[in-house]
């Protein structure tokens, strides 16, 4: 039984954190990985042999691995927009009202430059805090006193740093050794800052999406936080549409 129309994201959560499995063990892949490389410029740096066929296979190996993030990026960004939409629409259907952005926004906000680097963390932020069941779950402003997880902040942080070193990444000559050796190196730092990121999301997602099942699921039951039944009017603010 559901509220109104609230749609649990179990799902698509569930889809979510096996993309953020295998995006996270591709990442260790690649660490170990560039650790070998950085294994083997040292040794061309220093005039020793290595074998052709081993600079070949790490050479193969990083494209693949490139490669494949990037196609799993796609892949995330797509699934995750809308997770995102569906989370944020189930607001509305509650019991929740004053809410400062809409489902539509909740995605649009991450593509508008300027604005995607604060309005999508506060979206989040929204998101948990409506969510929580914890609130008194027959006061549509309850949430408003609600206060975020920190595991929403360090989601925020980790997403900017990440984005930060691979635009500094993207932006490496690599005409020298050292050069090299350098890009390597900031990329074993990107690929831990992404385990870091894709540990503190899992967390993120599950716990939201526990949150809307858990409150959905109090509404069901028809009381407050105090145990007085709900009336239909209570409920009934919960369950317009919007877009």
């Amino acid at each position: 039984m559901t509220n109104g129309k609230f749609s649990s994201v179990g799902g698509i959560t569930r889809v979510l954190v096996g993309l953020f499995i295998v995006i996270g063990v591709l990442s260790f892949v690649s660490i170990v990985n560039n650790s070998v490389g950085i294994d083997l410029l040292k040794d061309i740096m220093a005039g020793r042999y290595v074998d052709e066929a081993d600079l070949n296979f790490y050479d193969s190996l990083t494209m693949s691995i490139g490669s494949t993030q990037l196609v799993l990026l796609i892949v995330f960004l797509i699934i995750f927009l809308v997770w995102v939409y569906r989370t944020h629409k189930n607001l509305y259907h509650l019991n929740t009202d004053e809410l400062r952005f809409t489902p539509g926004w909740s995605v649009g906000w991450f593509f508008i430059p300027i604005a995607n680097l604060v309005l999508p963390y506060r979206v989040m932020a929204e998101t948990w805090r409506a969510s929580n069941p914890h609130n008194a779950i027959g006061d549509k402003l309850a949430w408003k006193d609600s206060r975020v997880s920190a595991i929403v902040g360090w989601w925020w942080a980790l997403t900017i740093i990440s984005g930060i070193i691979s635009s500094v990444i993207s932006r490496f000559a690599l005409y020298l050794p050292e050069e090299f050796l350098d890009y390597i190196y900031t990329s074993i730092t990107a690929d831990f800052i992404t385990i870091s990121w894709v540990i503190v999301t899992i967390l993120m997602v599950r716990r939201i999406s526990a949150f809307q099942d858990e409150k959905n699921r109090l509404l069901d039951e028809g009381f407050k936080d105090k145990g007085t039944q709900l009336t239909t009017m209570d409920l009934a603010d919960g369950t317009g549409d919007r877009i």
